[in-house]
């Protein structure tokens, strides 16, 4: 009888634990209005949204995971101090990797010889593909492309053995080595404009999306055939694949019908996914069967997150990092500096806190989150609606 009671607590806590690292499965992607752009996490199914507010008019559009440094990357493709930034996969604050680029655009993780990969596509310094190391130092140029109208978006990694950097630029898909030999693997027809591309190393498979076709094709990293896994879809962009889940996911941009969806990795059993998503921009996924842990991420600095919506209607997230144990004391202060509510105040272990502020009866106007720790104050403004 005992031994029967524990296979059945064994097989509970197996179910359990399947439940679990299937709801920690985690979306990652930009929303890239124009206004109010930001990085966004939320589970598969929709629920424990986290938003970082990016500037206004940043244009972020590439997006790749880091999952080994618990990190997130995104390009801002703005056409003067277009950047590359990261955060912790917490999305707390961001931190300039790369600065002082123009129309940067997709964004992936590289190996050893490339650690970070994106493409340009200003026709002034020329559309190119240009890596550099995770802090953004050792900053060149990998390839360049010459044919006219040359617009390379999407770029994505395969690891070694085969060690290859794939592009979709307006006329076809690109392979190149880690040194930037290389050039064309399959030739498209220039009005089809591929997007967004992901790789799949374990099936020796390069997939893209067609903005302009609608459609989401694939064929060996090797070249030869194309397949056409799906059609019909309304301005799909950036992609990304979870081999291990056998599924990908992509973003549509087509007028009123800005979504998510994801389908098997043959193109069957398409899904909508629950998140809400304004977008051309990119997208990641934590891999299927794989619990992600977003805020394990080490802390190296004191930081206050922008507050999270802003404007804020009925609650509003107010987050920070301590590099170490400390008293805090974080409050809500009106515009004439009178402090209205009062969130936390006591010791507070290293790490990343989160808060939320009902807004309750508070009058629609400026407001400001307010973080006091042992010797220093940090603020982010935000604003309430009505």
């Amino acid at each position: 009888m005992r031994s029967k009671r524990l296979v059945v607590l064994l097989a509970m806590f197996a179910v359990s634990f399947a439940a679990a690292a299937a709801q920690a499965q985690q979306v990652y992607w930009l929303d890239t209005r124009f206004a109010t752009p930001s990085v966004n996490r939320a589970n598969v199914d929709g629920t424990g949204r986290v938003t970082l507010a990016l500037p206004p008019g940043s244009l972020p559009e590439g997006l790749a995971l880091d999952r080994a440094r618990a990190s997130i990357y995104w390009t801002e493709a703005t056409f003067t101090g277009a950047r590359v930034r990261r955060s912790g996969l917490g999305l707390l604050a961001a931190t300039d990797v790369v600065t002082g680029g123009s129309a940067m655009r997709g964004l992936a993780m590289g190996g050893t010889t490339t650690p970070l990969l994106w493409t340009t596509s200003n026709t002034v310094i020329g559309p190119a593909m240009r890596t550099a190391a995770l802090d953004g130092t050792g900053q060149s140029v990998l390839a360049t492309f010459g044919v006219a109208g040359s617009n390379p978006r999407g770029i994505a990694y395969q690891p070694p053995p085969s060690e290859f950097v794939f592009v979709a630029d307006i006329d076809g898909i690109y392979r190149y080595n880690a040194l930037g030999s290389g050039g064309m693997l399959t030739p498209l027809p220039i009005g089809n404009r591929p997007y967004g591309i992901a790789a799949d190393a374990l099936n020796s498979r390069v997939y893209w999306a067609e903005y302009a076709s609608g459609r989401i094709q694939r064929c060996a990293t090797g070249g030869g055939s194309v397949v056409t896994l799906l059609s019909g879809l309304p301005n799909p962009t950036y992609l990304t694949l979870d081999v291990p889940g056998g599924k990908m996911y992509w973003v549509e941009s087509g007028a009123g019908t800005q979504r998510i969806r994801r389908a098997n990795l043959d193109g069957s059993g398409i899904q909508l996914l629950n998140l809400p998503v304004t977008s051309y921009g990119g997208i990641a996924v934590v891999p299927g069967g794989v619990a992600s842990a977003p805020d394990e991420s080490p802390v190296l600095v004191l930081a206050l997150a922008a507050v999270s919506p802003n404007p804020a209607r009925r609650e509003a997230r107010l987050a920070f990092a301590l590099p170490r144990a400390q008293r805090v004391r974080l409050s809500v202060l009106d515009l004439q500096g009178r402090e209205v509510a009062l969130l936390s105040d006591g010791e507070f272990a290293a790490g990343h806190h989160d808060f939320t502020w009902a807004v309750g009866t508070a009058n629609a106007g400026v407001y400001f989150a307010r973080l006091r720790t042992e010797g220093r104050i940090l603020v982010q403004r935000f604003t309430v609606l009505r």
